[in-house]
């Protein structure tokens, strides 16, 4: 049991986590809760499994992308006060 709810948690924190990252874009992590939420509704039919896993590809395919391209899109901070450089 502890597994299938680590299965079923894992996705929807990792989205919450690249977004607060800003990593994925909203949309990405709200497609990733919606399926991961009918899957815990409705799980039983075929189709709700591909409905979560065609969620789950759409919603990290923005943090596969940033990845395999091997680019940081992290937002510069700015330089701490009395700092001269």
């Amino acid at each position: 049991m502890p597994y299938l709810i680590g299965v079923m948690l894992f996705p929807p924190v990792m989205a919450v986590a690249l977004w607060r990252a800003r990593v994925v874009p909203l949309w990405a992590m709200l497609v990733v809760i919606g399926g991961s939420a009918s899957f815990a509704v409705f799980a039983g039919p075929w189709w709700v499994t591909v409905v979560w896993g065609v969620a789950l590809l759409a919603g990290f395919s923005p943090a596969v992308r940033l990845a395999l391209r091997g680019t940081s899109r992290a937002v510069p901070t700015a330089e701490p006060v009395g700092v001269t450089g």
